[in-house]
């Protein structure tokens, strides 16, 4: 996820670990933004099927520029 400059949040497309319980999995990822970037972060989804059971949302990190 991430904070455009003008206060939005941008929610970007979800990656799926569909492994069950004790897999992992990752990603490696990239954003740009035409109304730029104030700060990101990952939200963790859980999800029982199609019911969504759970979220958390990670560190907000600020963009340095």
């Amino acid at each position: 996820m991430t904070k455009q400059r003008d206060g939005d949040i941008h929610y970007w497309s979800l990656h799926k670990n569909t492994g069950g319980s004790g897999t992992t999995a990752g990603w490696n990822t990239s954003a740009t933004d035409s109304q730029g970037i104030v700060s990101a972060w990952v939200r963790g989804e859980l999800y029982d099927g199609s019911t969504l059971v759970g979220l958390c949302d990670g560190e907000r990190r600020t963009n340095p520029d």
